[in-house]
């Protein structure tokens, strides 16, 4: 590569990144404010907090995107980084891997990975298009990430871009590699390759910025776990001293009471509302399935399984190529969401930003949109019939925000989050889809999905429930169909429930007798 790169090597006393008095005020409110911070070469430092305590300010202050108030000070191996500059960051050696994806999706996935650079051997001048593919695959080799450098960015799944982003970090030279929710979108096969891609980066002698909320991937990808809460740090502790527990506690200031509720008993034995039979779509199938009243249906797999498929086919995103499906007892076959929904069918997707929420509209917009026609009378509504609509249900999912009329992207992650359950409880579904209900939200706002969810079931909602975290579905589910390769490999009960018999079904592996 013919671009400059950062030397990772550093003397001795010149083996950190240091932060000194760092901090964000805006008007009266200060957002973060740090006394000192240490980032060390040749480990990786985990930090954890609940949404709004900061990390987001830290780490767009690290990577040149946020300038901090006057007075603080960074310095990368001894060397002081002129903040508030994106390139000044890059040229410091700082490379960041956002949860936002910013990726260009017109544009192709070689094109995306060598963005802004010049590929080693490529010409002097004009578009040398083999030596940008050729680079491409070098990236996409060191993250494990099996797709065409040809492919256009916008084909590709939410896990894919994911990887698709560490790769362009971790393709290019840094001291510093931030890594921001890295593994929020993606099965436990494909986020043990990031702990992996991460520990590599320090053995290779970087530092490791590694951002989370699931705490046993932080725990394993770190050696040591900082802590923030309302913009200062409350604990950093070695990795063998973070249980649980302390983290918890760190973080919200209290211990957590509970994370879910109690588990529902005899759901199976209810009845049952949704039912496919050998149904089958692009990359799906056949499948048979059934969800009955007040259960909660888990659905397990890696990668690339065809989760997101299956649930869009059931939800009309997706057109069924074979089989059947069963509505209360009825047919029902879909041809578009809005036959889903006027069925009484809901779907939280696991892209929130892009195919959910409409960031720059308000949020009351984005909770009544689907059930406008609900409010008002003979066609007609009035804003306060609609206000009010909106009220109750952002009181329902405890949505907290200033006004209804603030742009739904203002809100933290886990609010926006609420406010798309909003959404979907004023459809008052017989089945409610979940896609990665609690992709990118803090353990505060996990555990308000959780009673959600769980208080939607008790209300005789059928639940379907699809995560990449398996705790997260041994905590909710009833039961739990494992998906590979478009197909259910197998279906298990309570006691069934084992991370070794899941992971064995969606590999492929069978099970020792």
């Amino acid at each position: 590569m013919t671009e400059s790169q950062p030397d990772v090597t550093q003397g001795d006393g010149e083996r950190t990144v240091s932060l000194r008095h760092v901090a964000k005020t805006y008007g009266e409110t200060t957002v973060l404010s740090l006394d000192e911070l240490e980032l060390r070469f040749g480990e990786v430092t985990g930090l954890v907090g609940e949404n709004g305590a900061g990390k987001s300010t830290l780490l767009g202050i690290l990577s040149g995107m946020v300038a901090p108030d006057p007075g603080s000070e960074i310095e990368i191996a001894g060397e002081p980084l002129t903040t508030g500059s994106p390139m000044a960051s890059k040229a410091a050696g700082v490379a960041m891997v956002s949860q936002e994806f910013p990726l260009v999706n017109q544009l192709s996935v070689a094109e995306n990975l060598c963005l802004g650079m010049r590929p080693e051997g490529a010409r002097r001048f004009g578009y040398d298009a083999r030596a940008v593919a050729r680079e491409a695959q070098r990236m996409l080799d060191g993250v494990g990430l099996d797709v065409s450098p040809a492919a256009v960015v916008s084909t590709l799944s939410v896990p894919a871009r994911q990887m698709l982003e560490i790769a362009k970090a971790v393709g290019r030279p840094s001291r510093l590699l931030v890594l921001d929710e890295p593994t929020s979108a993606l099965g436990p096969v494909e986020a043990d390759k990031v702990i992996a891609i991460a520990r590599r980066h320090a053995a290779e002698g970087g530092a490791v910025l590694f951002v989370g909320h699931r705490l046993e991937e932080v725990r394993e990808a770190s050696d040591r776990i900082l802590v923030l809460r309302n913009g200062r740090k409350v604990d950093e502790m070695p990795v063998a001293e973070a249980s649980d527990d302390r983290l918890i506690r760190s973080m919200v200031g209290r211990d957590l009471f509970h994370a879910v509720a109690e588990q529902h008993e005899g759901a199976v034995e209810k009845k049952v509302v949704f039912a496919a039979s050998r149904l089958e779509a692009p990359g799906v199938g056949p499948v048979d399935l059934t969800v009955h009243e007040g259960e909660i249906l888990g659905i397990a797999g890696l990668m690339g399984a065809g989760r997101s498929r299956l649930v869009h086919t059931l939800f009309g995103g997706i057109q069924a190529t074979g089989g059947s499906m069963t509505l209360g007892g009825r047919k029902y076959a879909p041809r578009t969401p809005k036959d889903a929904v006027d069925h009484g069918v809901a779907l939280v997707p696991e892209d929130r930003k892009l195919q959910s929420i409409v960031p720059g509209s308000p949020v009351r917009w984005n909770v009544t949109l689907p059930t406008l026609q609900r409010i008002g009378h003979g066609g007609v509504f009035g804003p306060a019939a609609e206000k009010r609509r909106a009220r109750t249900l952002l009181d329902l999912t405890k949505v907290r925000l200033s006004a209804m009329e603030q742009p739904v992207r203002s809100l933290s992650g886990g609010n926006q989050q609420r406010v798309v359950f909003s959404r979907w409880f004023g459809v008052e579904p017989q089945l409610l889809i979940l896609d990665e209900p609690t992709r990118g939200v803090d353990v505060g706002a996990k555990a308000d999905i959780y009673d959600l969810i769980e208080g939607a079931a008790e209300n005789g909602v059928a639940v379907i429930v699809v995560s990449s975290e398996l705790d997260e579905l041994f905590g909710l589910a009833d039961r739990i169909a494992v998906l590979r390769k478009g197909r259910i490999e197998a279906v298990l009960d309570r006691s069934e429930f084992s991370k070794e018999v899941i992971m064995r079904s969606a590999t492929g592996v069978e099970v020792a007798s």
